[in-house]
C-alpha cells in the first residue's frame, strides 16, 4: 500500500497520549487508550500487506514473519537488556527476583499472560516494573501469528463474515468477563479481549472500497474520529470497565481517520513534526515506560517533581532517537544471516545478564528478616491457602491452648510478636491471613478489584468459619488504614462477633505505625548514619470510633494496643538498626524486639482469657 503521512500523524497521537498518561494519570486520564489506537492501526496496515501480496501471489509466511522481526524485536531486546542492567543497579535486591520473571516472559513475547496474573503487594509496584509495558507487544506478536493464517487460507468473502462475527462475539465475550465476572485485570491484557480492535483495522481493509465513496476526504467523518479520539483521553478512565464496549469507542475514531484519508483533520496529522513523531513513535514507546518505573522506584514516589519529570522526557527523547537511527532503521535493511547473528548474540546476552543480575548491581544481599516480607507464617497467608487448609502451629507448639489469628498482611508482623510470645508463655498460635482483605466473612464483592482477589478472600474465610469456634481466644488484626475500603465495616465485625460463642473472646489489635515512604529504598541501608538527615514521618491509624462502638457493645470483643510509643522514637531505626521492610510493615527484627519489650505486658493480658501458665 502507498505511504500515508496521516497514519504517522495518527501514531504520534497514540504515542503521546500514552506518555503523558505514563508520566502523569492526572493529564489525561484515558491516556491508555493510545495503545487501542495503535492495536487499529496495526490491524490496518499489516491486513494490507497481506491482501496485497496475496493479490499479486508473491506472499511468503517466512517473508512476513522475518519482516516483522526485523521491525520489533531487535530494539525490543535492546530496551530489555538496558531495563535489565538499570534494576541490576537500582533495585533492592529482593526486587530483582521478581523482575527476571517478568523480563524472561517479556523475550518470549508472553508478558501479557504474566502481568495478569501479577500480585505486587509485597516490593515493587507495577508501576515500578520496567517491563510492564511489553504486554502490548505480546499481544501485537501473538496477533500476527494468528492474522496471515486466516487471510491467507481463507477467501475475502468468508474474511469479512470472519472478522465481523469474531468482533462481536469476543467484544460480548469480554464484555460479559467485565461485568459478570469480574475479570477486568485478565481482560485488560487478553489477546481474545484485544483481537477485535485489531479487527476494526482489518475491517476498514476489507471494507474500504465501499466506504471510501462515503468517507474519504470527508470532513464531518475525520472531526468525529477527532472528537470520539479527544473524548476518550479525558472521559475515559482506569475505573472504566476497560476494554469491551468502551475501547470501541476511540478505536472507531481511529477507523474513521483512517478512512477520511484527505479531510483537513488529516491533514493536520500529516504536518512534519506530527509524522517525524510517528516515525520514532514504537522507540518512543519502547522507552518512556522503563525510565519512568526506574525513576519512580529510585525516587520511592511515583509523581515527579517538574525536575524530575523534565529530565525524564529528555531522557527518553535521547534514547528512543539512538534506538531509532542505530536499531530500528539499519536493522530493517540486514541480511536474513545478519539478522539472525543479532539475534544469537543478544539472546546470549539476555541469558547471560539474566543469571548475572544479582551480581552487576551494587546492592548487597540484606538478611531476609531486615528486608523481606517476614517468612513466619506465610504459609497460611493469601494464595499460599490455596495449597493446603492445614493451619501449622507456631509458638510452642506442645501447649494445650491455642490462639487464632486472622487479619491482613500486617497479622505477617503480629505472627512474629504471638510466635515470640507463645514460646516464652507455652501457648500456640494459627493463623489465616490475606493481603489487604482480612478473612473476616461478609465481605462484599463490590470492594474488591478483581475476580482474583474476592475468589481468595472467600476461600480464606470459608476457612476461618471452619476454624473459628474452635479457639477459645482469636485474634483480629487489620491495617486500620483500610477500613473506609469495605462497605459496612461495623456491620461486619459486629456480625462475625454475634456468631460466637459466649464464652469465646475475640481481641482485637491495634495497628503499628506505618511510614510515608520506604525506609530501605529511601537510605539503602540497615544501620543508622549519624551524618545523614533522616526524613522519616510514621502516622497511625486507630480502631475506628464506628468500629469501637460496636465492641463495646460485647463482653467478650477486647482492644489490645501491643506497641510502646518509645519503641518508634527513634523510627525508622531501633537501636540504629532498621525496623521497616517497606512503607507498611515491620520487618522481623522490628516484631522480634517489640515483643521483647512489650510481651510482658500483652501476656498478661490474654492470659485473663485463659490459663497460660
Amino acid at each position: 500500500m502507498k505511504y500515508r503521512s496521516d497514519i504517522q500523524g495518527l501514531r504520534a497521537i497514540a504515542v503521546l497520549s500514552v506518555f503523558l498518561f505514563h508520566l502523569n494519570k492526572d493529564i489525561m486520564p484515558g491516556g491508555f487508550i493510545g495503545v487501542d489506537i495503535f492495536f487499529v492501526i496495526s490491524g490496518f496496515l499489516i491486513s494490507s500487506i497481506i491482501f496485497t501480496q496475496k493479490e499479486k501471489k508473491i506472499f511468503s509466511f517466512k517473508e512476513f514473519y522475518v519482516s516483522r522481526i526485523k521491525r520489533i524485536v531487535p530494539a525490543y531486546y535492546i530496551m530489555i537488556l538496558v531495563s535489565m542492567t538499570a534494576v541490576s543497579m537500582v533495585y533492592l535486591y529482593s526486587d530483582i527476583y521478581p523482575f527476571r520473571k517478568s523480563a524472561a516472559t517479556a523475550v518470549l513475547f508472553v508478558s501479557n499472560t504474566y502481568f495478569s496474573t501479577l500480585d505486587t503487594y509485597f516490593g515493587a509496584t507495577s508501576a515500578e516494573n520496567p517491563l510492564l509495558h511489553t504486554w502490548t507487544l505480546a499481544i501485537e506478536m501473538q496477533f500476527y501469528l494468528l492474522l496471515p493464517l486466516a487471510i491467507i487460507f481463507f477467501s475475502k468473502k468468508n474474511i469479512r463474515i470472519i472478522t465481523i462475527g469474531a468482533i462481536v462475539v469476543l467484544t460480548a465475550y469480554c464484555q460479559y468477563n467485565l461485568l459478570a465476572g469480574g475479570r477486568q485485570d485478565q481482560m485488560y491484557y487478553s489477546l481474545l479481549a484485544r483481537i477485535p480492535e485489531f479487527l476494526l483495522g482489518v475491517s476498514i481493509n476489507l471494507l474500504s472500497p465501499k466506504l471510501k465513496q462515503y468517507f474519504g476526504g470527508n470532513n464531518v467523518v475525520s472531526v468525529v474520529g477527532l472528537v470520539l479520539i479527544a473524548g476518550s483521553l479525558f472521559f475515559i478512565n482506569e475505573q472504566t470497565l476497560f476494554p469491551g464496549l468502551v475501547a470501541l469507542i476511540p478505536c472507531l475514531g481511529a477507523c474513521f481517520l483512517l478512512l477520511s484519508e484527505g479531510s483537513v483533520v488529516n491533514k493536520v496529522l500529516s504536518q512534519n513534526k506530527l509524522v517525524y513523531i510517528g516515525e520514532i513513535s514504537y522507540s518512543l514507546y519502547l522507552w518512556h515506560w522503563p525510565v519512568f518505573a526506574v525513576l519512580r522506584y529510585y525516587n520511592n514516589d511515583y509523581y515527579f517533581s517538574p525536575l524530575n519529570a523534565l529530565a525524564a522526557c529528555a531522557l527518553v527523547v535521547i534514547l528512543s532517537i539512538v534506538s531509532y537511527q542505530f536499531f530500528e532503521k539499519p536493522i530493517r535493511k540486514a541480511t536474513k544471516k545478519k539478522l539472525l547473528l543479532i539475534l544469537a548474540s543478544m539472546g546470549c546476552l539476555l541469558i547471560f545478564t539474566g543469571f548475572a543480575m544479582t551480581s552487576i548491581g551494587t546492592w548487597k544481599q540484606y538478611p531476609f528478616r531486615y528486608s523481606e516480607p517476614l517468612g513466619l507464617g506465610l504459609e497460611t497467608h493469601a494464595e499460599n491457602m490455596n495449597n493446603t487448609n492445614k493451619l501449622n502451629l507456631l509458638g510452642n507448639v506442645c501447649a494445650k491452648d491455642t490462639i487464632l489469628l486472622i487479619g491482613d498482611s500486617h497479622g505477617l508482623v503480629y505472627k512474629v510478636y504471638f510466635d515470640e510470645l507463645g514460646k516464652q508463655n507455652d501457648f500456640a498460635l494459627q493463623s489465616i491471613t490475606n493481603n489487604v482483605y482480612p478473612p473476616i466473612p461478609g465481605i462484599d464483592k463490590s470492594d474488591f478489584e478483581n475476580t482474583k482477589t474476592y475468589t481468595q478472600y472467600r476461600h480464606l474465610a470459608a476457612i476461618v468459619e471452619d476454624n473459628v469456634t474452635a479457639k477459645k481466644v482469636i485474634l483480629f488484626c487489620m491495617s486500620w488504614k483500610n477500613a473506609d475500603r469495605f462497605t459496612g465495616l461495623p456491620q461486619l465485625i459486629d456480625d462475625f462477633i454475634k456468631r460466637l460463642p459466649a464464652d469465646q473472646n475475640v481481641i482485637f489489635l491495634e495497628d503499628y505505625p506505618v511510614s510515608e515512604i520506604n525506609p530501605l529504598r529511601e537510605y539503602r541501608d540497615l544501620v543508622k548514619d549519624a551524618t545523614k538527615d533522616y526524613r522519616f514521618r510514621l502516622k497511625t491509624y486507630s480502631i475506628p470510633q464506628n468500629v469501637m462502638d460496636v465492641l463495646n457493645r460485647y463482653h467478650n470483643a477486647h482492644v489490645l494496643n501491643v506497641n510502646d510509643n518509645g519503641f518508634y522514637k527513634d523510627a525508622p531505626f531501633y537501636n540504629d538498626t532498621l525496623m521497616y521492610y517497606d512503607r507498611n510493615h515491620l520487618n522481623r527484627y522490628a516484631a522480634e524486639n517489640l515483643a521483647k519489650l512489650t510481651g510482658s505486658r500483652t501476656n498478661q493480658f490474654i492470659s485473663k482469657y485463659f490459663d497460660t501458665n
